[in-house]
């Protein structure tokens, strides 16, 4: 290539981006598992970042470093998606918990639904028909 560096950073395409995801990848990748010690997750923050740059390093100066930059978004990504699966599952426990609650209520309401029934001879609740059993001691 001729020109500078910085020319050459300026006028990076796709095909320039993929050159470094070829060069690059394999240590970034390696630096994010010793970071988050997840492999999955180092996996999917660097293909986050490399979205990042394809976006972003066509339009503006690309970094003097590609690697340290992928590998710092990379590490933002995963923070990210930790928080997001953090939040996830407490929201997850908060609607479980508010589910069986109202499971709950609606299962008294069912059973006092039920009670009321029994009381009437012949009364039927839904298709079932309730009938009163005299129980003596």
């Amino acid at each position: 290539m001729t020109g500078s560096l910085s020319e050459w950073l300026i006028r990076m395409t796709p095909t320039e981006i993929e050159k470094i995801f070829r060069d690059e990848a394999g240590r970034a990748l390696a630096t994010l598992i010793r970071l988050v010690g997840d492999f999955d997750l180092a996996e999917d923050a660097l293909q986050d970042a490399f979205a990042v740059a394809l976006e972003r390093w066509p339009a503006v100066d690309p970094p003097s470093n590609p690697r340290a930059w992928l590998v710092n978004v990379g590490r933002n990504k995963a923070i990210d998606r930790v928080r997001r699966r953090i939040a996830f599952r407490g929201k997850q426990g908060e609607l479980t918990h508010e589910l069986l609650h109202n499971a709950a209520a609606s299962c008294e309401a069912a059973d006092a639904a039920l009670a009321i029934a029994a009381r009437i001879p012949g009364a039927r609740y839904g298709s079932i028909e309730v009938r009163p059993i005299w129980v003596y001691n």
